[in-house]
């Protein structure tokens, strides 16, 4: 017999973190943790300040970390809406 067991008062964040991939429950958030690429996130992030992005294509090895700093670039010009804004 299954029990109906009340919810756990944890807030939305955390549950919407239980279920994430831990790939992108790890995935850097910020330009200073972008490993291994100092001399590009100093550049992007520069444009980003300036909120003057020109068009850019990353490319490289997989692992490297193009859409990680994608996804930086899109938080940081479009706040909480970026996933709106990000193929």
């Amino acid at each position: 017999m299954i029990e109906n067991r009340p919810e756990h008062s944890h807030d939305e964040e955390s549950r919407a973190s239980d279920h994430t991939m831990w790939t992108e429950k790890y995935r850097t958030k910020n330009f200073s943790e972008v490993l291994g690429q100092d001399e590009i996130v100093k550049r992007v992030e520069a444009f980003v300040k300036q909120r003057n992005m020109p068009h850019v294509l990353f490319s490289g090895p997989a692992g490297v970390g193009k859409t990680s700093l994608a996804l930086v670039i899109a938080r940081r010009l479009f706040g909480d809406s970026y996933h709106m804004n990000f193929l």
